[in-house]
């Protein structure tokens, strides 16, 4: 331990003179006196500032290359434009791929569908052709068995008239 400018304190001779190096915690050890740490005044100690413009000025750094940086930044900025752009640009197309394949798919499901519905009114069709055909069996069945029961009353009614004329004459 060495002895401060208030008392036995362990210290730390930094960038501006003696600083106490206590904690909260209890925790002592050797920092500099901008980590933030009270100084010897008490006061919060601030951080050493670089010297303005010392990389700057002098001639390090010309107008030449002040340009040339901005075009490097304007040329790096204009790929990453084109970059997004053609990111965009390819998305766009292949959402636009998929929207044409859709359609096709849809167009190609209704034209499915619609030889379906044609099929199934010839089905339909064919069905009541049989019907109708069945009918027409019946019917003229029906016009055969109707003129035998016609004729068979001709013969009756002529067989009657024929009795009827044999009594009348006698």
């Amino acid at each position: 331990m060495s002895v401060g400018l208030r008392g036995p304190f362990p210290a730390y001779i930094g960038l501006r003179g003696v600083v106490p190096v206590t904690t909260p915690s209890g925790f002592l050890g050797p920092f500099p006196a901008y980590i933030g740490l009270r100084g010897v005044t008490g006061e919060a100690p601030t951080p050493p500032s670089p010297s303005v413009g010392g990389s700057i000025s002098g001639g390090c750094f010309s107008r030449g290359r002040w340009r040339k940086l901005c075009r490097e930044f304007e040329e790096r900025a204009e790929r990453i434009r084109r970059k997004r752009e053609r990111a965009a640009l390819q998305a766009a197309l292949a959402a636009a791929r998929e929207a044409t394949e859709a359609a096709e798919a849809s167009a190609a499901a209704a034209a499915v569908e619609a030889e379906l519905a044609k099929a199934q009114r010839a089905i339909e069709a064919a069905a009541g052709a049989k019907r109708v055909a069945d009918v027409l069996a019946q019917a003229s069945l029906a016009a055969a068995h109707s003129q035998a029961v016609l004729r068979a009353i001709a013969e009756y009614e002529e067989e009657e008239q024929i009795v009827v004329n044999l009594l009348l004459l006698n």
